[in-house]
């Protein structure tokens, strides 16, 4: 029988079943995948895995996980991006609409400007307004939202927003704002 802390042989292992690990409950986590038993979300563990961490290392970490539970938050992960559709932007040359959100850095919105793209800024103009609003505002105007918060999108969902009315999540890894620019 494998040592649980023998994470290589068991994170290895063929595809698994995940939803035997994986729950979702609207009460823990606002409703985001979690490993059973735990409030550890499965894009915790997939986001310590791409930043290098190795099986290892998360268990130590967290102790009271296995590697099967690694695996689940995997297969859980593989899963989800199958199912996962992407569209791509008009090429150069093409102005978009956008409205960012108030947490889209002031050198993502230059850029977008610079660029030549239609860009409200909720900064500038709706600091602090409710997320519904700054959906309906997005659908009424025809513009993609920009944001950081990745809530966006399940509450698009939720509220059935149509189609229209994309999400664009926006992730920056530069070490500063001036490094992170759109583009």
């Amino acid at each position: 029988m494998a040592n649980d802390c023998d994470g290589a042989r068991s994170i290895n292992e063929a595809h698994m079943d995940w939803k035997q690990r994986i729950t979702v409950d609207p009460g823990v986590l606002a409703g985001k995948p979690v490993i059973k038993g735990t409030r550890i979300a499965v894009e915790s563990v997939v986001d310590l895995l791409g930043r290098g961490w190795t099986p290892e290392q998360i268990l130590r970490e967290y102790d009271h996980l296995s590697p099967a539970d690694i695996q689940a938050c995997l297969a859980y992960a593989s899963d989800a991006l199958k199912s996962e559709r992407v569209y791509l932007l008009p090429l150069e040359g093409s102005a978009m609409r956008y409205l960012t959100n108030e947490n889209v850095s002031g050198t993502v919105i230059q850029e977008l400007r610079r660029l030549e793209h239609d860009v409200l800024s909720v900064k500038e103009s709706m600091r602090g307004e409710r997320d519904l609003a700054i959906l309906q505002r997005a659908q009424v105007e025809q513009r993609l939202v920009i944001t950081h918060d990745k809530d966006f999108g399940e509450l698009a969902f939720r509220s059935q927003q149509p189609a229209s009315c994309g999400i664009i999540l926006f992730r920056l890894s530069g070490p500063d704002p001036d490094t992170a620019t759109a583009g």
